[in-house]
């Protein structure tokens, strides 16, 4: 009787719509917390609201410049608006051109662009109509912060609903344990740090471009088996690689999955096909003309490698440290990814190659080769191995793997100690979530 019970409970999970709604549920939750936190920590900044910290400061700077100000001067932005975190040398990095140095790309400013107007308008009305400061039209007051937080959380349940498609549809997983992989990964892992206590970070909105490009280079996989190719699969994923690229450039992990578009053409006798449907795909240059364009009007030139003295050393990539260190390592910092990994390489071993496994494979030893060359491989300040994020779905998908088979096995000892480990996991994100907020651990070093 209570199997029967337990067997009928489970089964709303396995309707679509109910799963979606979980994952609004989960947005709407990080939404409330990231307000909370805002409406707390703001005047320690000298607002009365703000999550924009940390790097976020510097993408969203581009938002404030131009619509606030109607320049690409960052000066007044980063001495008005940085706080405790600012410091007089920061104004004396400055481009060929003489203009204060941003080295981030606009991938995520370009996203943020439509609520970022919205906000603009109501904050010019309601300025108007109460002269509130909480409505001051500076690009900082609270309702250029709230929508722009609401576009993110809707961004990173996009994201979740596309992985969750790719679970079911793609790989046939039941939808309960689709929602399992999918729920876990979003409080078990870092990402759900970016979401709800650095959303402005730019990490959550290039994971939903990631996870938008694979999605549709499946799709386009899928036609060229058929021997057709619908004009929009194209052009959308040409545009969902390049705001990928230009919101962070270690998202060329995307490569893999684009080479098997090629490949897959030409094998099927659709390499022609594919070529003239190119002149649409150049719909993504777009993003990387107006890059190009704030390039040439800040530093003189139409291609510029802002990070300037930081880069790669190809060489000595730090391969351990970026999976196992005490500083950011992703597995010490989310243990639940171990458990993904594993659930990831047991569908191989089991069923086979599949080509978008194969691609995820790849993505994965491309992202995990350039964080760990990178001059600073921990990232600085960082809750966890946040250059990581980008490639939540495979987690994703890792995780729901290893729940499915975990539970077809016979043996309940195996079920049981995979729940415990996964409780575990995801209370020792939390634990450490809080003693990072409290300043208890390191932000910037080995924990110890």
């Amino acid at each position: 009787m209570m199997a029967h019970s337990l067997s009928r409970a489970a089964v709303p999970l396995d309707a679509a719509k109910v799963r979606l709604r979980l994952y609004a549920v989960l947005a709407v939750g990080f939404f409330l917390l990231a307000v909370a936190l805002g409406r707390a920590d703001g005047p320690r900044e000298g607002m009365r609201f703000n999550l924009v910290t940390s790097d976020g400061r510097s993408y969203y700077a581009y938002l404030t410049s131009l619509v606030i100000d109607g320049d690409l001067d960052f000066a007044n932005e980063i001495r008005d608006h940085w706080g405790q975190d600012f410091h007089p040398e920061y104004l004396d990095m400055r481009t060929e051109r003489g203009f204060v140095q941003n080295k981030f790309p606009i991938g995520m400013p370009l996203t943020l662009a439509p609520l970022f107007l919205l906000a603009h308008g109501l904050s010019l009305a309601l300025y108007a109509l109460t002269g509130s400061g909480w409505f001051t039209p500076d690009g900082y007051s609270l309702l250029y912060q709230v929508c722009c937080l609401a576009e993110i959380l809707a961004l990173s349940w996009a994201a979740l609903a596309l992985m969750d498609g790719l679970l079911v549809r793609r790989f046939g997983v039941r939808g309960r344990f689709a929602a399992a992989g999918v729920g876990l990964a979003s409080v078990g892992t870092n990402l759900a740090w970016y979401c709800f206590r650095e959303p402005f970070m730019v990490h959550v909105v290039s994971l939903f471009w990631c996870t938008l490009a694979i999605v549709l280079a499946d799709r386009v996989l899928g036609e060229l088996d058929g021997r057709r190719l619908s004009r929009w699969a194209l052009p959308l994923l040409s545009l969902a690689a390049m705001m990928a690229v230009l919101c962070r450039p270690t998202n060329v992990f995307l490569l893999p999955f684009l080479v098997c578009v090629l490949l897959r053409a030409w094998q099927t006798g659709m390499a022609g096909a594919l070529a003239a449907r190119l002149p649409s795909a150049l719909v993504g240059l777009v993003p990387l003309l107006l890059q190009m364009a704030v390039w040439r009007h800040t530093t003189g030139h139409w291609l510029s490698y802002s990070y300037r003295e930081e880069g790669f050393v190809w060489s000595r990539p730090a391969l351990w440290q970026t999976l196992f260190s005490s500083r950011h390592g992703l597995l010490f910092w989310s243990p639940l990814v171990l458990l993904a990994l594993a659930g990831f390489a047991g569908r191989l071993w089991r069923r086979g190659p599949d080509r978008l496994l194969l691609c995820y494979l790849a993505a994965f030893a491309i992202l995990w080769y350039c964080n760990s060359a990178w001059h600073m491989w921990w990232f600085g300040a960082a809750f966890g191995a946040r250059a990581f994020v980008e490639l939540s779905s495979l987690f994703v998908l890792g995780l729901a793997f290893a729940l499915e088979d975990a539970w077809a096995q016979p043996r309940r000892g195996w079920r049981l100690g995979q729940a415990a480990f996964v409780l575990l996991a995801v209370g020792y994100n939390w634990v450490l979530m809080w003693l990072y907020f409290k300043r208890c651990i390191p932000h910037n070093d080995y924990l110890f």
